[in-house]
């Protein structure tokens, strides 16, 4: 059988999961159904293993995030921007905390992080712009454990625990 990898990465992503950033290659492989052989043909070192993996959650986040349309107001393509993010973590919330585990934990080289980072300037010039004309009522505090964004029109707290779960409320 033929393996891609993105069948170890989403191993990587329930072992990071179950048991922190710290697991062995040699797991990856075993929850993969891979050889080691085959692990390291595609993952040359535990250190490429972490960056690629968190390279490629970044970029399905932007992927599911997708454009936000110039047309809209700044409140608007924040609320598309904000809705679309929290559908990927709903829908994904082990990518979510596998990233969150992988960034917190500093292990990710700071080239890869940037390069992931860049991914999401789009998304600061919309949060700014929608600051600057009120559509944004208090400012983000992004801590890792928790995100809150209140758009003037749309009260969203949102609480990313280190259990995994996610919770929405409007205020």
């Amino acid at each position: 059988m033929k393996y891609e990898p993105s069948d170890i990465l989403e191993a990587a992503v329930r072992l990071i999961n179950r048991e922190g950033v710290g697991v062995s290659m040699a797991k990856v492989a075993d929850e993969a159904g891979v050889s080691n052989g085959t692990l390291f043909h595609y993952f040359g070192t535990k250190q490429d293993l972490l960056d690629q993996l968190y390279a490629w959650l970044k970029s399905d986040l932007i992927t599911a995030i997708g454009d936000v349309p110039d047309d809209l107001t700044a409140t608007e393509q924040l609320r598309t921007l904000w809705m679309r993010w929290i559908a990927w973590v709903r829908r994904y919330p082990a990518r979510q905390r596998a990233s969150q585990l992988l960034r917190g934990a500093e292990i990710v080289s700071p080239a890869v992080v940037e390069r992931s980072e860049a991914m999401f300037a789009r998304f600061l010039v919309i949060l700014t712009d929608a600051q600057a004309t009120g559509g944004l009522s208090a400012a983000a505090d992004v801590t890792g454990q928790i995100i809150v964004l209140t758009p003037a029109d749309l009260r969203l707290t949102v609480l990313l625990t280190t259990a995994n779960a996610l919770r929405t409320s409007a205020i």
